[in-house]
């Protein structure tokens, strides 16, 4: 049997409350104070669902990273009531939503927006700018690849639309643009012999 090395499993958060980025943005235009919504209650199942299914693949998630934002954070604590031996529950502004917009750097957690600075366990360090255009997303997506993650195994990254059909583009590229739905995911395993297999699951 070969032996496995490292597993990392990227998900994207549950249906948000509104249903639709649509919807919510259009309720965000009138009413200024909804900057972070939650899970709606078919979020909470599918997160749940899609947890349970990873289970019974025989898959073990040890560690979580999460994007600071509350629909992030609920998804996990759906994935942490299925694999309940989790060790390391960190959230990280690396993988926070896309900041294109003046007020989409607050949240629960930073109501004063989230921190500019970002030092990995190894002492490098990035800038960060909100609002931010893509390319800047896309320097903190890869730092991240290059610098966080590869500190963890066993690893679950719960983030944000823009940011897992990025992560999806780097990890297994294709000439169409990724369109991962809510609580679609990456799969990335790599094994001892230097082998790495990565399964994309865009409609759970």
């Amino acid at each position: 049997m070969e032996e496995i090395d490292k597993i990392y499993i990227f998900i994207r958060h549950g249906e948000i409350y509104y249903g639709s980025w649509i919807i919510w943005r259009a309720v965000r235009f009138f009413f200024a104070d909804i900057d972070d919504p939650p899970l709606s209650c078919n979020g909470f199942i599918k997160a749940k669902e899609v947890a349970e299914k990873l289970k019974s693949e025989g898959y073990n998630i040890e560690n979580m990273i999460v994007s600071p934002f509350s629909r992030c954070m609920q998804t996990a604590l759906q994935v942490k009531s299925i694999f309940q031996d989790i060790k390391n529950f960190d959230l990280n502004v690396l993988i926070s939503e896309y900041q294109q917009f003046p007020w989409e750097y607050k949240c629960s957690n930073y109501p004063n927006g989230l921190p500019k600075e970002f030092e990995a366990k190894n002492k490098s360090t990035i800038k960060l700018v909100f609002p931010e255009h893509y390319d800047q997303l896309k320097q903190r997506c890869t730092f991240f690849l290059n610098n966080v993650m590869t500190e963890y195994n066993n690893l679950a990254i719960i983030t944000h639309g823009s940011l897992i059909n990025y992560f999806a583009s780097i990890l297994k590229p294709r000439e169409e643009p990724y369109n991962i739905n809510f609580s679609g995911y990456i799969k990335v395993i790599e094994y001892k012999d230097g082998r790495k297999e990565i399964e994309i699951n865009e409609n759970p």
